[in-house]
């Protein structure tokens, strides 16, 4: 959200500025407009999670290696190298996103995950209190889902 000064000093919040755009369409060939800071922070953390780096043109350090690391064997060497990674991209990025905390669930932690990898990071935006998480799950076809 964008805040206006008024002329009596008082600062009002202004709903209608448009922030950014999602990641998702809103109809085909449409971008969604975002107004809200919080909505618009999940995006950029999803995008930035789904770059690789050099794939940005223009910026070719953005993005995070997290697609390399998840399709490695998973084991806790893995789950540092996810958890650096995540929190170097975020902290050179997007450093107004505070992950408060990781849940990294492997094999190691469950055997039904034998091909799968979970992160679940709970976050909050500088300027707002409201927690927010973000889902990431590497799949044996090589999918990455953020959700």
């Amino acid at each position: 959200m964008s805040y206006v000064v008024v002329s009596s000093g008082t600062v009002v919040q202004n709903v209608d500025t448009p922030l950014g755009i999602s990641i998702n369409f809103s109809k085909p060939g449409v971008f969604e407009t975002i107004t809200d800071i919080d909505t618009q922070a999940l995006n950029n953390l999803k995008n930035l999670l789904l770059t690789f780096p050099g794939e940005r043109y223009e910026n070719p350090t953005f993005g995070c290696d997290l697609k390399r690391i998840v399709f490695e064997p998973n084991t806790a060497i893995a789950k540092e190298q996810i958890q650096t990674v995540i929190n170097v991209a975020v902290a050179n990025f997007l450093p107004y996103i505070n992950i408060q905390q990781f849940e990294i669930i492997t094999a190691e932690d469950d055997p039904t995950f034998e091909h799968y990898i979970k992160i679940t990071l709970t976050f909050t935006v500088d300027r707002s209190t409201f927690e927010q998480q973000i889902t990431i799950t590497g799949t044996e076809t090589g999918a990455i889902i953020v959700s």
